[in-house]
């Protein structure tokens, strides 16, 4: 259909824009496989943070539903104006690609389709992937032939319209029944419909959390090694988590934590990187080969397979509260406090590691003091009470970024970057109202381009249909 639609008539500019726009994205598609990659990386500002290149098979799927849609447009215009030289062309394209689709599912019944692929365009393919594309053959002989009956389908609805054996909106039924059937078919091996309260519910360890947690107004976090540590499930059930955000954390605290890739978090086995982050809780794999049994510590509740093994374990650990006074700073690099805060010469609970020296004169030592959180509502909205014998640094035991502004008593205040990732707020002696908010002014002129921008595009449209208005009256 998206070939019919070059049988003639209007709109040829967009017709080849949306052919490029497809040819690219499927090239794009193969990443490594063919030189558009390479070129996109090397050129294009911000490709560097793309993964999975072949996410861009939307855009392919858009250009060819839109020529489609136009090529069905065109078999339309045929039989409106009862053009036989359209309908001659209309249906050879049909046909020819019936009998294409035919040959292809021939070629990949023999396995010459795929002997061609793997040593053209994907030659440095695996041995374990050869035996793996075999054992998917009988699967892809299926879909080429579904192709090829579906191609042959429109085909025979087209031909029906053109003996006025169907009308012209037969077609439109056809083809959506078509579509509708082979979307069931697709849909079939992937979509399951589950009961989510049933799918959500709390299994026995994040029950026993629930449970113990739920009088207690302070905040705390649970670090899950299930998965590699990208296990986001707890957090269904409202639990804050130390990991698990499958790499999209900012690149300081993938830093702080140790993760590399989709690997695991490997600073959060550290009790110092623990405690910083308001670690109250532990979630243990017990079956993980990687990680062996939990420890026996702290354990408050197990679940268990049928065979009685001990399928994962909840543990308490005694993390540092998310928001507390210290009193005392150590002043480390960037290259130098990830390593000092692993050490043992780090103590977490009275030290803050800071890349440069503090705004406020620290005399160190315990501080005697009292933080309370008084808002918590919006994680862009956060205000606290505090009240410290001494000047100290109010930690926050959240990701500190350069939009979070910061208030003492009204007073604007900086929010420094602590520990490598977090945030501090230098407080005086006495009692002070602390707030915290985010407000990016990057975002605000982003939003404001966009609308303005938005705002051009609709009056370049609206000044289109006036013209064009003006000249059919003319």
């Amino acid at each position: 259909l998206a070939s019919v639609a070059f049988v003639c008539g209007a709109r040829r500019g967009l017709k080849w824009f949306l052919t490029g726009l497809g040819t690219i994205a499927l090239l794009f598609s193969l990443g490594t496989h063919t030189p558009v990659w390479g070129l996109f990386y090397a050129l294009v500002p911000g490709i560097r943070l793309f993964r999975a290149p072949d996410m861009v098979m939307f855009l392919f799927v858009f250009s060819a539903a839109t020529l489609a849609a136009l090529g069905v447009d065109r078999i339309f215009r045929a039989s409106a104006e009862n053009d036989d030289e359209g309908w001659t062309r209309v249906l050879r394209v049909l046909a020819a690609f019936a009998g294409f689709l035919a040959l292809l599912v021939l070629l990949v019944s023999s396995g010459a389709l795929q002997s061609m692929w793997t040593t053209v365009v994907y030659k440095d393919i695996t041995p374990d992937q050869i035996q793996t594309l075999r054992s998917l053959q009988p699967f892809i002989v299926r879909s080429a032939l579904v192709s090829a009956l579906l191609a042959f389908g429109v085909w025979a609805l087209s031909w029906a319209v053109r003996r006025a054996f169907l009308a012209p909106t037969a077609l439109v039924a056809g083809l959506v029944l078509l579509v509708g059937v082979d979307q069931l078919r697709v849909d079939g091996a992937f979509i399951q419909t589950l009961d989510f309260q049933r799918w959500s519910a709390p299994d026995p360890n994040m029950q026993a959390l629930l449970e113990r947690e739920k009088s207690d107004t302070e905040p705390y976090r649970l670090v899950s090694f299930v998965q590699s540590g990208q296990d986001v499930m707890p957090a269904i059930q409202g639990v804050d988590l130390a990991s698990g955000h499958h790499p999209n954390d900012l690149s300081r605290y993938r830093e702080l934590i140790g993760m590399v890739g989709s690997d695991m978090p490997k600073n959060l086995f550290n009790n110092n990187i623990l405690r910083l982050l308001n670690v109250d809780y532990i979630l243990w794999p017990d079956l993980d080969p990687r990680l062996g049994p939990a420890p026996e510590q702290g354990v408050i509740s197990q679940t268990k397979l049928r065979d009685g093994r001990t399928y994962q374990t909840l543990l308490s650990y005694p993390g540092l509260p998310r928001a507390r006074l210290v009193a005392s700073a150590v002043v480390k690099s960037d290259d130098e406090d990830i390593d000092y805060m692993l050490s043992d010469a780090f103590d977490p609970e009275n030290e803050v590691v800071l890349p440069a020296a503090p705004p406020i004169e620290l005399s160190g030592g315990p501080v005697t003091g009292d933080v309370r959180w008084t808002d918590r509502s919006s994680p862009n909205h956060l205000s606290l009470s505090v009240t410290s014998d001494k000047p100290a640094l109010l930690v926050v035991a959240d990701n500190w970024f350069p939009a979070w502004h910061a208030s003492v008593d009204g007073a604007d205040a900086p929010v420094l970057r602590a520990y490598h990732s977090l945030r501090a707020i230098p407080v005086r002696a006495g009692e002070h109202r602390v707030e915290l908010w985010y407000h990016s002014d990057l975002l605000v002129r982003s939003l404001w381009l966009s609308v303005a921008t938005t705002l051009v595009l609709v009056g370049l449209g609206a000044f289109g249909v006036v013209r064009d208005r003006r000249r059919r009256a003319v």
